[in-house]
């Protein structure tokens, strides 16, 4: 399933992100920790971006964004971060 994330705060510019980067979501319904999806596309100067999330078994989020989460829910986007390739 593909989530596009949009802002509801009013901003209007644009995000500037690096391919590799991950998106934090938490999600209020559930006591779960949050979670890191990466994001899909390249920054395309717009103010939306996407993530896919692939249903597991047992996943609360997963589940939960496969079962209950609506068109238009709002979720909390924690922050974008970038995981470098790990050193040796």
């Amino acid at each position: 399933m593909h989530l596009k994330f949009s802002p509801t705060d009013g901003y209007d510019g644009v995000f500037d992100y690096n391919p590799g980067q991950y998106l934090t979501l938490r999600i209020p319904e559930t006591e779960q920790a949050p979670r890191h999806y990466c994001l899909l596309r390249e920054p395309n100067a717009s103010n939306s971006f996407e993530v896919a999330v692939r249903r597991e078994e047992g996943g609360v989020y997963s589940n939960y964004i496969h079962d209950k989460l609506q068109v238009c829910a709002c979720v909390r986007a924690l922050s974008l971060i970038h995981i470098s390739e790990p050193t040796r």
